[in-house]
């Protein structure tokens, strides 16, 4: 991740509904917890223009 970055980190149920969103600003690993078989998406922003810098990855438990 670079400085002009931000991650958000969505965790979605099983069932698809919004679990939680948590954001990252610098760089590292992180975890988030897929505890019900659901999954998560990752999205990457500019922080400057607050547009998408790539398409979303999923990942799924």
């Amino acid at each position: 991740m670079n400085e002009d970055s931000i991650v958000y980190a969505a965790v979605y149920s099983s069932s698809g509904k919004l679990a939680s969103i948590n954001s990252y600003t610098d760089g590292g690993t992180y975890s988030v917890s897929l505890s019900d078989g659901g999954y998560a998406r990752i999205y990457i922003w500019n922080k400057s223009t607050q547009e998408p810098v790539d398409d979303d990855v999923t990942i799924n438990a």
